[in-house]
C-alpha cells in the first residue's frame, strides 16, 4: 500500500520554499487529502476478479456525491460477517488491487467492501469530512441492506481509522466491531506535533471542516474495537494510538503495538491477518 503523506513540517517547509507559495491552508489540504498523488494510479472499469462494482447517489448539502465502491461476497457462507474498509489519504482503491491488498483480504473468507472518498479514483466530490462521512454513511447503509443477515465489521487505516471511528460511533446498531490500525486522536492534535510552530498558521476553517476526533467518538463506542500500530511509524506516532486506546471502554479495546514497523508496512506484521481473523471470529 502506498505510504500516508501526512503533512509534517520538513515536507511542508521544503515545499514553500521550493514553490515561494504562502498558502499554508491549501497546502495543508493538500497534504491532508492528496488526491492527485493518490489517483495516479488509474481505477479500472472492471473490478479485480470476483469482485462486483457499484455506484452510490449520496445527497450532501454541497451537491449530490457519486460513491465508487467494489465488493466480494463468500458465496459459501452467505451469513459471513462482511467488513467495510476505509483506506488511506494517499490511495485509491484501484492501489488496493494493484498492491495485492484486495487478494489478501478475499482470503479471509468474510464479504468485503472497499469504497472510494469524494474525488478519489471514480467517485466525485470535494473531500472534506462532511462529505467523506455522507459516502461512508451512504456505504454502510448499503452494506447492510445488501449484506441483512451479516454482523458489519468497519476497518480503517490512518485516514480510514478517523472514518471508521466516526462511522462505529454514529452508527452503534448497525456497526458490531471496529478495526483501526495507524490511527490518531485529532487532526489539531496530529498537525502540531507534525508542524510544529506552523500548525497554528493553518486556518481555522480547515480544522473545523476537518476535526477527524476520534478521541471524542472513542469515549462513546459500544461495540469490540481492535487496534494496531507500527512502534516505529514515524507519520503518526505511536503515542496517538495509545492516548486513542486509553479512552475506549476497557471492557472492549485489544490494542496491539507492532515491533520494528512504520506507517505503510503495518500490513506486513507477523500474525497480522490471522489477528483480523480472531478478532472477527469472537465478535
Amino acid at each position: 500500500m502506498k505510504t500516508n503523506r501526512i503533512l509534517s513540517l520538513l515536507s511542508l517547509t521544503a515545499f514553500l520554499l521550493t514553490t515561494a507559495c504562502t498558502n499554508i491552508g491549501e497546502l495543508a489540504e493538500g497534504y491532508l487529502y492528496p488526491v492527485s498523488t493518490a489517483n495516479e494510479t488509474v481505477v479500472p472499469n472492471l473490478p479485480p476478479t470476483g469482485y462486483e462494482q457499484q455506484l452510490l447517489t449520496v445527497a450532501h448539502a454541497d451537491g449530490e456525491l457519486k460513491t465508487h465502491l467494489w465488493f466480494v461476497r463468500n458465496e459459501t457462507a452467505t451469513n459471513a460477517p462482511v467488513i467495510i474498509h476505509f483506506h488511506g489519504n494517499g490511495e485509491n482503491i484501484g492501489a488496493l488491487a494493484k498492491g495485492g491488498f484486495l487478494a489478501k483480504t478475499k482470503m479471509l473468507g468474510f464479504h468485503f467492501v472497499v469504497m472510494d472518498y469524494p474525488g478519489y479514483g471514480k467517485s466525485t466530490g470535494h473531500p472534506e469530512q462532511s462529505t467523506i462521512m455522507a459516502t461512508a454513511q451512504a456505504t454502510l447503509e448499503w452494506t447492510k441492506k445488501t449484506f441483512p443477515n451479516s454482523k458489519i465489521i468497519v476497518w480503517g487505516w490512518s485516514l480510514g481509522s478517523a472514518v471508521a471511528f466516526q462511522t462505529a460511533g454514529r452508527n452503534p446498531n448497525l456497526v458490531n466491531a471496529l478495526v483501526a490500525d495507524s490511527a490518531w486522536t485529532t487532526v489539531r492534535a496530529l498537525a502540531k506535533e507534525n508542524f510544529g510552530s506552523l500548525a497554528e498558521q493553518i486556518p481555522e476553517e480547515l480544522y473545523l471542516k476537518n476535526e477527524w476526533n476520534s478521541l471524542e467518538m472513542g469515549a462513546k463506542l459500544q461495540v469490540p474495537t481492535l487496534m494496531r500500530h507500527g512502534a516505529d511509524d514515524k507519520l503518526i506516532a505511536l503515542h496517538f494510538g495509545q492516548e486513542l486506546s486509553a479512552i475506549i471502554d476497557k471492557r472492549l479495546i485489544q490494542f496491539i503495538v507492532a515491533p520494528g514497523k512504520g506507517h505503510g508496512d503495518v500490513f506486513l506484521k507477523d500474525d497480522f491477518w490471522n489477528e483480523m481473523t480472531r478478532f472477527i471470529n469472537a465478535n
